[in-house]
Order: C-alpha cells, then structure tokens, then sequence
C-alpha cells in the first residue's frame, strides 16, 4: 500500500510540475522581453562603423499570441538604447491574422523607433502567407522602415568606406539566394536573413563579416539536447546567439513572438538586440 502511494504521490508531483512548467512557459515567459547588449568583434570593421550601435529584432508574429503591450515593451526596451541603425528580419505578422485593428498600433510603435542611418526590414516566410504581404509592406513603409528586396546596396556612415548590405528574405529562394551571397566585391559585407539554412553558405564570400538572421525563435524551448528540436527553421545548426565560423560573425535572433503551432517559450526569453561594433584585433 506504502508503494503504490509513493508512486501516485510522484506521478501527481510530476504532473504538477509538468503542468506549471507549460503554464510558465505559455502565460509567463513569453511575455518577459528581455535586452541583450553586446558587442560584436568584426574583422575588416570600416573605421567609420566602430562603435555604431546596431538595433536587432524578428518574428513578432502578430496574431499568434503576441499582445499590443509585449511588442511596446519590447519595443521601448530598443527605443531607450538609442540605436543608430535597425534591422529587422521578418514575419512581422501571423498567416492567421485578420485583426485589421492592430495595424495601426503596430505602426505607432515602430514609428517611434529612430536611427539616424536608417531602418531596414525584410519579409519571412510568415509575411508572404494567406496576402498579408500587402498589409506587412504598408505597415512597414508607414513606419519609416525600408523594406529591402532581396539583393544587395551599399549602407555608408558620413564616409566613403560603406558596409554592402546584402538583404535575403523570403521572397527568394534556392540559386537566387545563393547569387547574392556571392556577391562578387572586396567590399565588407552584411547579410540580413530570415531563413538560418543560407548560414550554410556564407563561407563561400569571406567577405561576409557579420551575417543577422531570424526565423528561429531561439529553438522555443532552451534546455540542453532538446535546444533546436522545436524551431520551425530548416537549419538546426544556428538556432541563437553569436556563432564564429572563420573569420565570420554570425548572429541570430531569438524573436519575439511565437509561431502559431507552437504559443510558449521555456527557458529562452523574448528578446530585442542591441549590438555594438568594434574591429577586431
């Protein structure tokens, strides 16, 4: 009889910290933005470029679980760091979403954000779903984002020693995507991505110096050998954080939201960038 208590007691302790374990991570976590700060050693860093402070944020997935007032804290957390550059790299909006409602709140916020050399956004996999390209391309355009085609352009800072900034979202794909990373120029380069598998592909170009990529949400649940299993990336290899490959810096983005299939985090909080660029020595 002692036995068989013992065990149903430890049943019902596991099922009641499994129970609160997935209530932390769907009603808790998932709505504690955090600020990551740091900074980035890059090789070939253009001497205009040091110490320019790059803001870095994705998937918002609107529509999914995310709430107007996340994405405002979320949003002040990078406002307040006074970036001088943002990037954004996709799914700004769920498939499902058809709250029209929530668009203008979102322009509100981004509209607030200010960089003086500029703002730039890509669209994910998510952004060309059920036509919600056409609301994410306005809302991102009335709130003074640049919407990059996939391709490359030249970003300068006061001087003529610029960064090539070579922008790959969802709207390519296959050999398309592969012709831009092979950019054929000595000039330092930075790759914004919403997909993590074109990380496979940067050593081709060694003159990719810092590669920015989304998509992943971070592997939704961090605990080791599990991390990554979750991601609806296609890669498993960079799932968050900074990697080093070479001489090539690689970033990618826990997001802030979450996909529709999958609404917690654990372990692994929303979080906005702010990345500081110094040379490598």
């Amino acid at each position: 009889m002692f036995l068989k208590h013992r065990k149903l007691l430890i049943f019902l302790s596991l099922a009641i910290f499994l129970l609160s374990t997935l209530f932390y991570g769907y009603a808790i976590e998932k709505k504690r933005v955090v600020l990551s700060r740091q900074t980035l050693a890059i090789h070939n860093l253009p001497s205009s470029w040091k110490n320019v402070k790059i803001g870095f944020f994705g998937d918002t997935s609107f529509g999914s679980d995310m709430s107007t007032e996340t994405f405002s804290h979320a949003v002040k957390k990078l406002r307040d760091e006074q970036p001088d550059i943002v990037f954004f790299s996709g799914n700004l909006l769920s498939p499902h979403n058809n709250k029209l409602t929530i668009d203008a709140s979102i322009v509100h916020e981004l509209s607030s954000i200010e960089a003086p050399l500029g703002k730039f956004a890509i669209l994910g996999e998510d952004d060309l779903l059920s036509g919600i390209d056409v609301r994410v391309r306005a809302i991102l355009q009335q709130s003074d984002f640049e919407l990059l085609q996939s391709g490359s352009r030249p970003l300068y800072n006061q001087t003529q020693q610029p960064f090539e900034l070579l922008a790959i979202g969802a709207d390519v794909q296959g050999q398309k995507a592969l012709d831009i990373l092979a950019t054929d120029s000595a000039i330092p380069k930075i790759l914004l991505t919403s997909n993590n598998k074109y990380l496979l592909s940067i050593a081709t170009n060694p003159h990719i110096v810092l590669s920015l990529a989304g998509g992943t949400y971070g592997g939704l649940i961090g605990l080791p050998f599990v991390d990554g299993l979750l991601t609806p990336s296609e890669s498993k290899k960079h799932i968050k954080g900074p990697y080093m490959d070479n001489e090539q810096l690689i970033f990618v983005s826990r997001g802030i939201g979450t996909p529709d299939n999958f609404p917690l985090r654990l372990f692994n909080y929303p979080t906005v960038y702010l990345l500081r660029l110094q040379e490598k020595r």
